[in-house]
């Protein structure tokens, strides 16, 4: 009995340290939030509730948004005519302290915002952003200096796409769409995917077995894996559903039957290609759903919206924000922003900001340090300074990582010694 305690008391000892790696990732230290860039031209302008984030190899950030403001000219006779601009933030870390600067991009609809668009970075840090009026690729890294407002861009050919689509980049960088087609006439719903190749794309059906309905505030969203396989996650009218690609073509599944409304969705993939899906609910809230050798598992994160996911590549904790009202039986236009995460099976959250915008999404990004991420950021929309987008940024505290590692060597060395010694004794007791 006292060996066995001794074998077991070390197993016990080394397994600690991982479990404080594993809670590594959830303690993180004081947010920042920062603006994140605007336009000086137009005073009365505001930001739309929708942003794409993304984090460079060395945790700086860039942000897609889209800017609303009255439009003044006299040439055209509308009741509230309106503008919408697309544009690009970045942060400038050339100058001390650092500062947001923005560049717009194109002109969307009049009175019609973009309902899509989306930012990437490739494997050299240059963003390539999508909306339904262009695909554009910077053409030189971002300046610093006196030039560094105006960044060459070029525009690339791309699909006939509907107001509504997703955007993503393979390992080589090559562009991938995912959108629904024949959503207006409703005779023949189909679920589209797109890969470019050169000047040209290459087009794909994905699921056809499509409910005959509207599908025009429909979602999808596309993202690759590390080995180039392609992973979908698109909504019915009730249904979540998720659609993968590798050599063999396009395999379905569905996730969620019965969901009632369903809005924004997101996914993040682990490196083990797992897929790590968010969805909101208007019957259960917000839920987070993941696939592993059993099949789907989906429980609730919370209630709220505009829900955005990212996960840690590594260890496959995930990492979910969204927003939720700050008085659910008042109501009004003040938001709070909500970070999560998951960690032993349940879900730990921190407001980050209580000003947010009703009707906000959200953005989360990670970023990585070898094989562990040092930084999270998220972009949301601002109840207050005149609906500006937000940027709020955190360090996860390295203390946690060190104290692993040097927990796990010595858990290990002390291991070792009992196992020597129950193997010392052993050959005492037989000799």
């Amino acid at each position: 009995m006292k060996r066995n305690a001794k074998v077991t008391l070390a197993v016990l000892l080394c397994l600690v340290p991982f479990a404080a790696l594993g809670c590594r990732s959830a303690a993180i230290t004081k947010w920042t939030i920062e603006d994140a860039g605007w336009n000086d031209k137009y005073s009365d302008a505001h930001c739309v509730s929708k942003m794409s984030l993304a984090l460079d190899s060395k945790g700086i950030p860039q942000i897609l948004y889209e800017l609303e403001y009255p439009y003044s000219g006299a040439d055209l006779v509308l009741p509230t005519p309106t503008m919408f601009h697309i544009r690009w933030a970045w942060q400038d870390t050339s100058a001390v302290p650092s500062l947001w600067k923005s560049q717009e991009l194109h002109e969307a609809w009049m009175n019609v915002g973009e309902e899509s668009f989306r930012l990437h970075l490739t494997k050299n840090d240059d963003p390539v952003c999508a909306s339904r009026c262009q695909l554009s690729r910077v053409q030189t890294k971002v300046k610093t200096g006196t030039d560094a407002d105006r960044v060459e861009w070029v525009s690339m050919p791309m699909p006939t796409l509907p107001q509504i689509f997703d955007f993503a980049l393979d390992p080589q960088g090559n562009c991938l769409f995912v959108w629904f087609g024949d959503i207006y006439h409703r005779e023949a719903p189909v679920l589209l995917f797109a890969r470019q190749d050169g000047n040209e794309w290459k087009t794909e059906t994905i699921d056809s077995t499509l409910p005959q309905s509207a599908y025009p505030d429909i979602r999808s969203r596309i993202e690759a894996d590390a080995a180039g396989g392609i992973h979908v996650v698109y909504c019915t009218p009730k249904e979540i559903r998720y659609a993968f690609r590798d050599t063999t073509g396009w395999r379905l599944e569905t996730i969620a039957a019965d969901v009632a409304g369903p809005a924004e969705l997101g996914i993040a993939m682990d490196n083990s290609r797992g897929p790590h899906v968010v969805y909101e609910d208007g019957k259960e809230g917000i839920m987070y759903a993941w696939q592993d050798a059993q099949g789907w598992h989906r429980e609730q994160v919370g209630v709220g919206r505009g829900p955005s996911i990212d996960v840690d590549k590594f260890s496959g904790m995930p990492y979910v924000a969204f927003i939720q009202a700050n008085n659910p039986d008042v109501g009004g236009d003040d938001w709070r922003v909500i970070l999560t995460c998951r960690v032993d099976g349940k879900w730990l959250d921190k407001t980050i900001n209580t000003k947010a915008a009703m009707g906000s999404s959200t953005d989360v990004k990670l970023h990585y340090n070898g094989t562990a991420p040092v930084s999270i950021g998220v972009a949301f929309q601002s109840s207050v300074d005149n609906n500006n987008v937000k940027f709020a940024s955190a360090q996860f505290a390295k203390g946690k990582a060190i104290l692993a590692i040097f927990g796990s060597l010595a858990s290990l060395a002390l291991c070792c010694a009992l196992c020597v010694a129950r193997r010392n004794s052993g050959v005492r007791g037989g000799a």
